[in-house]
């Protein structure tokens, strides 16, 4: 009897310290995960990514400015100013949703990916005219668009060749100096049909393309690089 009133106590405790080191175990597994590479804040990742690429330690890095970067197609990135204490030179970093950091490179490398995913009318047009496309695409895929076309005209080629004609004139930025009315009149007239010829051997190839889509050129201009078009929707 007396030792079964020393060893009750003993059996009673037994359920409660196994309680308590159930407890702990729980506690053990319940603690906070170490963060993510991505779930680092942007400034510290940002000075780790400075002091890696040119030297030193994160703590020679101070974040001066931070904000929201957007980039084609919708995303955005994390974009900070940070200083170098050593020198006083300021870095811009650039960190996405997934933790990769990187320097003005990264954002140029994204803005070119996205371009060549884009269609020429996303890279060039504003979006009033991008709905006015969708619109007449939606409605019919026989309505055309009057658009305006940049040529690429060389006409220096042109300009030299006329001023080869005429070395007893004066030329200053591309221009005749010429004291004589008649004179001048005569030789901006040859400069003027050089860039008129130029402009219509560039706008010829253009001609060709539209009319193979369907368009047709409604107006082509002698006095600059430009000509304008009624082109089918679907070709925009």
């Amino acid at each position: 009897m007396r030792n079964m009133a020393r060893t009750a106590p003993m059996t009673r405790l037994r359920p409660a310290a196994g309680l308590l080191a159930v407890a702990l175990l729980a506690g053990g597994l319940l603690t906070e995960a170490p963060a993510s590479r991505a779930a680092r804040p942007n400034g510290a990742a940002a000075a780790e990514f400075l002091a890696q690429r040119d030297g030193g330690t994160a703590a020679d890095f101070r974040v001066l400015y931070e904000r929201s970067a957007r980039i084609p197609g919708g995303g955005t990135l994390w974009a900070g100013k940070l200083i170098d204490r050593r020198t006083g030179k300021v870095r811009l970093v650039y960190r996405d949703a997934t933790g990769r950091t990187g320097g003005p490179e990264m954002l140029n490398d994204l803005q070119v990916a996205a371009a060549t995913s884009e269609t020429a009318l996303e890279r060039k047009a504003g979006r009033p005219l991008i709905e006015a496309v969708t619109s007449r695409l939606t409605t019919s895929s026989l309505q055309t668009l009057p658009v305006a076309i940049w040529l690429s005209a060389d006409t220096d080629a042109a300009v030299a060749a006329v001023q080869a004609r005429h070395p007893e004139v004066q030329w200053v930025g591309g221009k005749p100096l010429i004291n004589d009315l008649a004179a001048v009149r005569s030789v901006r007239g040859e400069l003027w049909r050089a860039r008129r010829d130029a402009y219509a051997s560039a706008a010829a190839g253009v001609r060709a393309r539209v009319e193979q889509l369907g368009g047709r050129i409604a107006y082509a201009s002698s006095s600059a690089p430009v000509l304008f078009a009624d082109v089918p929707a679907p070709a925009i």
